[in-house]
């Protein structure tokens, strides 16, 4: 499975888009990149709906509220969008953890809001 195109991050786009099933996430700047030690990336986030009850649009939900304020730090200053990979079930927590290790591998470092919640 891909990825989806990116969206907006905002409470209506995710509403509409963001699908209710088990799956990751990225959340990246709309506008500018970060210099990561090893490269220059515009992801902020790799995250993971596991849970059957609360599938990525409830999770992307609560993020474009406002829920966490590194994230909402990063909005504010350079904009911020989203794309997933849905539908993936009980695989979700283990492709987290590959994109996670993946970018540390590529950019020298998880991504900067990743570095919280880890």
């Amino acid at each position: 499975m891909g990825w989806s195109r990116w969206f907006d991050l905002t409470t209506s786009i995710v509403a509409n888009e963001a699908p209710t099933t088990c799956g990751v996430y990225c959340i990246a700047r709309a506008q500018t990149t970060i210099d990561y030690p090893a490269g220059t990336s515009a992801t902020v986030l790799l995250g993971v709906a596991s849970d059957r009850q609360r599938g990525l649009r409830a999770i992307l939900a609560e993020i474009a509220k406002g829920t966490r304020s590194d994230l909402s730090a990063q909005g504010k200053l350079h904009g911020l969008r989203f794309c997933f990979q849905g539908n993936l079930g009980d695989a979700a927590r283990g492709i987290h953890q590959q994109l996670i290790d993946d970018f540390t591998r590529t950019y020298g470092a998880p991504p900067c809001c990743n570095e919280r919640s880890q």
